[in-house]
């Protein structure tokens, strides 16, 4: 009902979510946090993603290259130092690809998870957040996602709930969690920007 209320567009856009490249995967999880999306995130993965960083061993190799920090363009030591660690993480467990990533973050208990969640600023969010990169249809419950249920009259919970009645949601709307999750995400972004 509050997603009716509210006006919200939740058909398929057509684009998809996932980046097409491992450069641009990382680059959009590590700069999610505390950025804009539109305005800072989105540009600066579409320029990582020209780079064509295919592979997590391209990643590796490209982290000398003053190219790839340009399109990331960004001078916080911490980004630089997680968008490494995670190329390195992944490498330690042989996920090439964005497909053997996906495939990887499937299982809950795949060492690749491990070896993500030990990297700095890797939690609960960005772990959610990284199979929508690789294309998988999901929702990753952040404080939009939470504000939109509450507004909506449901109590507070733990992400796992959130992401089930998410799910549930869209299951009763015909759509894909994600189609619902990008709705209200950008329904809550540009309403906390007008707040």
């Amino acid at each position: 009902d509050a997603v009716r209320a509210a006006g919200l567009d939740v058909r398929p856009s057509g684009a998809g979510r996932g980046w097409t490249t491992m450069g641009a995967v990382l680059a959009d999880a590590v700069l999610q946090r505390r950025n804009r999306y539109e305005a800072v995130v989105l540009p600066r993965a579409r320029a990582v993603e020209a780079l064509r960083l295919n592979r997590t061993s391209d990643v590796l190799s490209a982290l000398d290259d003053d190219s790839l920090w340009t399109a990331l363009y960004n001078r916080a030591v911490s980004r630089r130092t997680q968008f490494a660690e995670m190329a390195q993480a992944l490498d330690a467990v042989g996920a090439e690809t964005i497909q053997e990533l996906a495939a990887a973050l499937a299982d809950k208990e795949s060492p690749a998870r491990a070896s993500l969640r030990s990297v700095k600023n890797v939690g609960p969010k960005t772990m959610s957040y990284l199979p929508i990169l690789c294309g998988v249809d999901g929702v990753a419950i952040d404080v939009h996602l939470r504000s939109f249920a509450m507004r909506a009259g449901l109590a507070p919970r733990g992400d796992a709930d959130w992401v089930s009645k998410y799910k549930a949601a869209a299951a009763k709307l015909s759509v894909e969690v994600g189609a619902l999750d990008r709705a209200v995400w950008r329904h809550m972004s540009s309403a906390h920007a007008r707040e």
